[in-house]
């Protein structure tokens, strides 16, 4: 009985939705239908618009550019690791070219593919590439004068090593005060040429050539780079040594160097006084003035540090090119005296 009621409601229900399925198709076809007689009004609107053909992509538009893009791209690929495994202004400059103009073109063709005359006007396009241009060129501008006047990318990028001090040191000196023994004037900020560097003694100087330019100046023996590291981290943690060279950018060479030492007293109100030390100029770099940079670079940095005084020990035939900078013997005390330890010879 129970199971004779079940069957006849499931037939009831297969029936009712056979119904409703029919009906579902038969206003679905009335719907389709109704669609099909509103677009035979509309058809003829969609063929009366006339849309001008739009170019596909910038391969059309800039064709001839490419090879040449190909080109630079590959140069780049030279360019860039040399620009940071031996920096110099040459490579410096050709890195800032080719990478704004790589990067310019990729730009261009992104303004060019989605900022079209069809869809935003006639001026915004144009606008969008002035700026472009505008922006390229300030970049290359600022890069070039990176190179020029204010280390270089390689340059920079290899500054990652220690400094003996603080290069931030060196600026703003009172140059003002010693121009007169310079003519022409030059600074450590301006030496000269844009391809001098006037800086602290770095921890990669060892590369640069920094014993051999001691070497001109007196003698330096066998000192190894594991040597050189341990007395540069020595001197760095210590304090007091304020070593200053000048680089040749273009060949990543030190050209000269002057050392300045402190020493703390407790005369004259625990005061700090400076020593000038072994000065020495690429021998190849003279009448630049260089001498007189390195010289007067160092005794600026001991006024601004505040040493009472800064002096000095030099031969006979030196005393006149110090008193040109300013430097004076004083009658009475100008001795200098020493007492040297010579090594023993282990044999």
């Amino acid at each position: 009985m129970a199971l004779s009621l079940i069957l006849r409601n499931a037939a009831r229900a297969n029936g009712m939705s056979s119904i409703i399925k029919s009906t579902i198709i038969v206003d679905s076809r009335k719907t389709f239908s109704q669609l099909l007689d509103k677009s035979k009004v509309i058809s003829p609107l969609y063929r009366k618009i006339n849309l001008p053909i739009v170019k596909r992509s910038m391969s059309g538009d800039h064709s001839k550019l490419w090879p040449i893009e190909k080109a630079v791209s590959v140069i780049l690929l030279g360019v860039v690791p040399a620009t940071f495994l031996t920096p110099n202004v040459v490579l410096d400059d050709m890195f800032a070219v080719l990478t704004v103009v790589h990067f310019h073109w990729g730009l261009e063709a992104c303004v060019v593919d989605y900022i079209r005359p069809i869809l935003f006007g006639a001026a915004l396009p144009k606008i969008s590439l002035g700026l472009l241009y505008l922006i390229s060129a300030a970049t290359l501008g600022g890069l070039l004068y990176y190179n020029h006047h204010c280390g270089g990318i390689g340059q920079t990028y290899n500054d990652q090593d220690e400094f003996l001090y603080d290069p931030k040191l060196l600026e703003d000196l009172d140059w003002a005060s010693v121009l007169q023994f310079l003519n022409p004037p030059i600074t450590n900020e301006q030496p000269g040429e844009e391809w001098l560097l006037v800086r602290p003694l770095k921890l990669s100087d060892f590369d640069r050539g920094y014993l051999q330019i001691l070497s001109q100046l007196t003698n330096v023996g066998n000192v190894s780079k594991a040597n050189f590291e341990s007395q540069f981290q020595k001197m760095r943690n210590t304090g007091g040594h304020y070593i200053t060279v000048i680089e040749d950018t273009k060949i990543n060479k030190i050209i000269g160097s002057a050392s300045l030492i402190t020493e703390f007293k407790f005369i004259h109100e625990c005061a700090l006084r400076g020593r000038l030390e072994d000065v020495v100029v690429n021998n190849t770099y003279r009448g630049k003035q260089l001498g007189k940079l390195i010289v007067l670079t160092v005794t600026l940095l001991s006024k601004k540090l505040g040493c009472y005084k800064m002096s000095l020990d030099c031969k006979d035939a030196l005393i006149p090119y110090y008193k040109s900078l300013g430097y004076k013997s004083e009658p009475g005390n100008s001795n200098s005296m020493m007492n040297r330890f010579e090594k023993e010879d282990p044999s």
